[in-house]
């Protein structure tokens, strides 16, 4: 027997691709943007595919990712929702509790013909990578993902006095429609949350411009998600020594493996010719890289710290900070010497290149990922320019140049792994990485 429902009206915020479970698992939510072999739409709420018995007559689902502090982004609709069997009770901590719920979601699964993807039965896809057993939370009449080209992002700003005014300078910069939340906190841990009707303002509330950007068909595309029925889907997932070795955001080891490739050399020339055309920089195939250089000189206050990698031919010298999920340090947060000595890292970098290698043509970039661009401030700003990893991984990636990646395996590692940092979202990657494991689990099983 399906779950009662109530009166009340709302829209279930589903955060997707969280927890560091995904990495030994396929989340359960990869079934949210396809459709089913029996041509249904069916939906997992995170976590644990339950939710309150409040939410059971809610009517709309915004699937979304975390993109960034304060911001989610919308990345499917889910309309027309039928709550599961059990989906508000995931059981508690007995084997009968847990046995009931799986008897009664195999009994939903069976109640709609069987549920599958690819030919494959949902129950057999998650009964090796199951932390729960609940498969599926709702069942929807249509699932659409916004228009291609068409963002949109949920802000979450709280509401702390009458006169609260927008302040869109602080999401100005995103590349896309932009939602303010004003009645919620942020959710920093909830993977769902719920967004209420609310009659009693006289300002429109988050139910109400919710409800605007869903019922907007021109956000939408037109189709629904569609389902799993080219083989060619099937990707090999891209493993590497980084991935296996779970160090795809390590700074230290990514940094090795460049300064390691620069200084292959049967390579030199592939790097020239990037430093060349990417960056207008003419190094000489005779450079050298070099990997945490000590930029300290003796008994001078203005230099120190260690440079990530630097390079060396007999014009020019490159230096290159690695940043991935950290920031620059702040010149408030980096002060050594009190309230006297206001320079960060960078300016100690600068101060040292400019003193020790006076006779050189001195650059100085920071690499970093499309999600995290790095805050410059002062004399930073000015003498550091921003590369993406994008730059270098399209670089490699080039028709001619990939070819050579490609034939060493270890070279093509690092390709692949300059690839997950490409996403201008923190775990835009995940999604990547669910769908081929979702593909290749299917693969396995027929």
């Amino acid at each position: 027997m399906a779950p009662q429902k109530n009166s009340a009206k709302g829209i279930i915020i589903n955060r997707m691709y969280a927890g560091s479970y995904l990495s030994d698992n396929i989340g359960h939510e990869v079934i949210n943007l396809f459709r089913a072999d029996n041509n249904n739409f069916y939906i997992y709420i995170n976590p644990y595919g339950s939710v309150s018995k409040e939410a059971l007559n809610f009517e709309n689902i915004l699937l979304v990712r975390l993109a960034g502090k304060n911001l989610f982004e919308v990345i499917g609709l889910a309309t027309g929702l039928t709550p599961a069997y059990c989906v508000t009770n995931p059981g508690n901590q007995t084997k009968k509790s847990f046995d009931d719920v799986l008897k009664a979601q195999n009994d939903y699964i069976k109640s709609q013909n069987g549920v599958s993807y690819g030919g494959v039965s949902i129950i057999d896809i998650f009964s090796s990578a199951s932390l729960q057993d609940i498969y599926i939370s709702f069942k929807a009449d249509c699932v659409r993902e916004p228009k291609e080209g068409q963002r949109i992002f949920l802000y979450y700003k709280e509401k702390k006095d009458k006169s609260y005014q927008s302040d869109q300078a602080e999401y100005s910069h995103l590349p896309g429609l932009v939602i303010e939340i004003t009645q919620q906190s942020w959710p920093r841990t909830a993977l769902k949350t719920y967004i209420v009707e609310d009659n009693n303002n006289n300002v429109p509330s988050d139910y109400d411009k919710l409800k605007d950007v869903i019922d907007n068909k021109s956000l939408w595309k037109e189709k629904s998600v569609e389902k799993i029925i080219n083989d060619s889907l099937f990707k090999s997932y891209p493993n590497s020594l980084f991935y296996i070795c779970g160090i795809q955001d390590n700074e230290n080891c990514i940094s090795n493996a460049i300064v390691y490739f620069m200084n292959e050399p049967r390579y030199k020339k592939l790097w020239v010719d990037f430093f060349k055309r990417e960056l207008k920089i003419n190094l000489s195939e005779n450079y050298q890289a070099y990997r945490e250089v000590d930029a300290k000189i003796k008994d001078d206050n203005d230099t120190g710290g260690r440079i990530d990698i630097l390079i060396k031919d007999d014009d020019n010298i490159v230096v290159i900070e690695n940043k991935i999920k950290s920031d620059i340090n702040s010149i408030k947060s980096d002060l050594s010497d009190g309230s006297k000595n206001k320079k960060n890292q960078l300016h100690r970098y600068y101060n040292f290149i400019n003193k020790k290698y006076i006779n050189y043509k001195h650059y100085f970039f920071i690499l970093h990922p499309n999600y995290n661009v790095p805050h410059l401030e002062g004399l930073n700003a000015k003498e550091y320019n921003k590369i993406t990893y994008q730059l270098l991984y399209e670089y490699l990636n080039k028709d001619g140049i990939r070819e050579i990646v490609e034939k060493d395996m270890d070279f093509n590692s690092l390709k692949i792994l300059l690839k997950r940092h490409c996403n201008d979202t923190p775990n835009g990657y995940l999604r990547d990485e669910m769908m081929i494991k979702f593909y290749n689990r299917i693969k396995e099983l027929k």
